[in-house]
């Protein structure tokens, strides 16, 4: 299973203090090359390359929204593409806020903070919405 948790927040910044350390450099770099591979594929608007990151068990659990399962997310990403196609709609991780915490046996969760970018919006959203994905660990399809 593959899910996603979004959350909107009040603005958050990176929390200097109490740094963050990785269980594993291997599962982190794995983690943070996929997320890349993710950001990339919103930020360009493609679709096709997002869905294909993803497991069809994927749900994505929004605290307003409620979940959906892959399907509905697929709808849900072409409409919001499609609504955005003029307003520079991009996101950008904050810079230091990805944790990846390895759960054995299973995968791991990742946390990070999003920046929605558009250029409507003078540039930035008024929160910063908390992720957190959990992965289970499929050696060798790249999701």
């Amino acid at each position: 299973m593959y899910c996603l948790i979004g959350c909107d927040g009040p603005d958050k910044k990176v929390d200097e203090t109490n740094k963050y350390v990785p269980a594993s450099e291997e599962l982190f770099a794995e983690i943070v090359h996929m997320d890349s591979v993710m950001f990339d594929a919103f930020n360009a608007h493609n679709l096709e390359k997002i869905m294909s990151t993803s497991d069809s068990s994927l749900e994505f659990y929004h605290d307003i929204d409620g979940v959906s399962d892959f399907q509905r997310n697929q709808e849900l990403l072409g409409d919001l593409f499609e609504r955005n196609k003029t307003t520079g709609l991009r996101r950008e991780r904050v810079p230091g806020s990805m944790e990846v915490y390895p759960i054995k046996d299973y995968g791991a969760i990742e946390t990070v903070l999003i920046d929605s970018v558009m250029k409507k919006m003078e540039n930035r959203t008024a929160a910063l919405p908390n992720f957190y994905i959990s992965g289970k660990t499929k050696t060798g399809d790249g999701k």
